[in-house]
């Protein structure tokens, strides 16, 4: 039987020379010009999210009084010291507040989406990364 012998493949200092420059200045292309595109590309984008709203039914004024929501502005109110005072109109409006806060409120699905990132995001994002503007 006869023994096949592997071809020895020869190569020069030359060649090993050229392949190590190439090698070398591909990851210099990589590390300076590359990387940095990407992540100045990728900083420059947001992702953003808002939860899902779920449904929310109206309450009537006579509700949020039954739950002690608003107050009634009709007695006279006292302060920390015990002193009567006339707020009627603060009354008033602090309950139209609590009123229109709890309108009706439609269903809404979670949303994910995309924005150009704000100059502080993206100098955050790029330090975070190594890289100085």
């Amino acid at each position: 039987m006869k023994k096949t012998q592997l071809p020895v493949v020869s190569f020069s200092i030359g060649a090993t020379l050229i392949f190590l420059l190439a090698l070398m200045g591909a990851g210099a292309f990589y590390w300076f010009e590359y990387r940095p595109t990407k992540i100045r590309q990728e900083c420059s984008w947001v992702q953003k999210h808002q939860d899902a709203i779920p449904y929310q039914p109206e309450k009537t004024e006579e509700q949020l009084r039954a739950e002690g929501a608003l107050t009634d502005c009709s007695l006279p109110q006292k302060n920390a010291n015990g002193e009567i005072f006339d707020l009627n109109d603060f009354c008033e409006h602090r309950n139209r507040v609590i009123i229109d806060s709890n309108k009706e409120i439609q269903a809404q699905p979670a949303k994910d989406w995309t924005e150009k990132a704000s100059p502080r995001e993206y100098e955050f994002c790029i330090q975070s990364h190594g890289l100085r503007e």
